[in-house]
């Protein structure tokens, strides 16, 4: 039996939808070729918990093509499809679909595909820090998981970050900081045969003992500062070792302005197809417009940030501030690191996310 292991779909019309929905498609594509029984996603199907209709779209056209290919689709509840009366996804499970089967709560969960008892253990992301009740919680479930002796495989599903995680290549979690963590250390003796998590938009294999836990990483770049992170999704041959199939996407590029200006004298054909993010020192929107204007005759697509506000200093309040993350889609966490990453000058991105790293560690968001 095949199966494909793909997480952080992040759907939102606000967002690149027609890249993400790209990304989608080719898993898809992937799952039938590769004559899949089933997908699992551990999270964040939608980029809020009250999706758009353009991203319901895409997700329920997406599952009925994997429904005509006889293909299930079990997913866990993550940090974007929540919110506290319920999530994205309750309004599929509410429908009791054939091939959706959707995850919001801690438990044990057992599931027949084609003839095979698959046994899932699902910790899906509903608590904000990992206090002891927590974890006694979950210790639990790991030991009640570890004690089923029949024939099915026993895979752990999981919306949460492990301690030594990487969010980029400069951006490692550490015991302490503010998020629902945990130690690979504690499914050491569950029996898993796999380990598939999302949460975290870097692909990879995390290791502790015999316990090896793989996130699957993003579909597609959701901020600036991921796109160094190779994308991809894993596929697994016959319970075997899962192997990380790459997401053919669309290349992005960050440049200043003088940068840009050379590209599109020497070879403007270089930027068509790409996205492009250009750094300019102004707030000027007539700038901004004839920027956006020559990169898209190139045939990119475009995003103009500004390097630095102007001089004048400018304070905004309380209420403002929580508009601006409330209307980018991240929680607050997300919200300053995507401002961090967004920093061109090294060394200032260097002290502001150690800075960072520090409010974090003493329980601040």
């Amino acid at each position: 039996m095949n199966f494909i292991h793909s997480a952080d779909f992040h759907l939102y019309s606000g967002n690149r939808l027609e890249d993400f929905t790209a990304s989608l498609w080719q898993i898809a594509n992937e799952a039938v070729e590769s004559k899949c029984s089933f997908i699992v996603n551990p999270g964040d199907i939608f980029h809020k918990g009250t999706p758009d209709n353009q991203a319901k779209t895409v997700f329920s056209k997406w599952v009925a093509f994997l429904k005509n290919h006889n293909i299930k689709i079990f997913s866990v509840v993550g940090t974007h499809d929540y919110t506290r009366e319920s999530s994205s996804l309750s309004p599929y499970k509410s429908l009791e679909l054939d091939n959706l089967v959707v995850y919001d709560s801690l438990g044990i969960y057992k599931e027949v595909v084609n003839n095979q008892a698959i046994t899932f253990l699902v910790i899906p992301h509903l608590w904000k820090y990992t206090d002891e009740s927590t974890l006694k919680e979950i210790q639990d479930k790991i030991k009640e998981f570890s004690q089923i002796k029949d024939d099915s495989k026993k895979i752990i599903l999981g919306h949460f970050t492990l301690e030594g995680s990487q969010v980029s290549d400069s951006f490692t979690i550490l015991k302490g900081q503010s998020d629902f963590i945990l130690n690979l250390g504690i499914f050491e003796n569950s029996g898993a045969n796999y380990i598939l998590l999302g949460h975290i938009h870097k692909p990879q294999v995390l290791t502790c003992g015999k316990s090896i836990a793989h996130y699957s990483g993003s579909i597609e770049h959701v901020t600036w500062g991921e796109i160094k992170n190779e994308l991809g999704f894993w596929l697994v041959n016959n319970w075997g070792i899962p192997e990380f199939i790459p997401l053919k996407t669309r290349p992005k590029q960050i440049l200043l302005p003088e940068e840009l200006s050379s590209i599109l004298t020497k070879n403007k054909e270089e930027l068509k197809g790409k996205l492009i993010q250009v750094l300019i020192n102004s707030t000027n929107s007539n700038i901004f417009a004839e920027i956006k204007k020559k990169v898209t005759d190139a045939g990119a697509i475009i995003e103009v940030a500004p390097l630095k506000m102007e001089k004048k200093k400018e304070i905004i309040s309380k209420e403002e501030l929580e508009k601006l993350v409330n209307d980018s889609g991240y929680t607050w966490k997300e919200y300053a690191q995507e401002k961090i990453n967004s920093v061109s000058i090294e060394y200032d991105k260097q002290l502001l996310t150690s800075q960072f790293e520090e409010l974090l560690s003493k329980g601040k968001e």
